[in-house]
């Protein structure tokens, strides 16, 4: 018998059972659509929401380390591009700007 790919999986799924019973999937898919290559906004927040819950760390952590160590992938129905840097650092910026047009700032 050999293991392949351990992965983080209890702690992702709780996670993500917590952030749909508080229906954040709901929400935040409302108000961040995909962008025109098809990214999923709301998937790139749940991860960065996912490692500061359960990893706390750097973007750069995440995407080298962390994510690939974890079930996000699957339980997302994603793949490693879920962590590519520049989309994380991406996400600040829609979820900032999204967050102005909800306060009116």
């Amino acid at each position: 018998m050999q293991l392949r790919r351990p992965r983080q999986w209890g702690a992702c799924w709780l996670a993500l059972s917590l952030w749909e019973e508080l229906q954040l999937d709901r929400f935040w898919a409302e108000r961040l659509p995909a962008s025109r290559k098809g990214t999923r906004w709301d998937h790139e927040l749940f991860v960065l929401v996912a490692d500061r819950l359960l990893a706390p760390g750097s973007e750069w952590r995440l995407h080298r380390e962390w994510f690939e160590r974890t079930a996000l992938a699957d339980l997302l129905g994603g793949d490693f591009g879920l962590a590519e840097i520049h989309k994380l650092y991406r996400c600040h910026t829609v979820c900032w700007s999204i967050s102005k047009r909800c306060l009116n700032i």
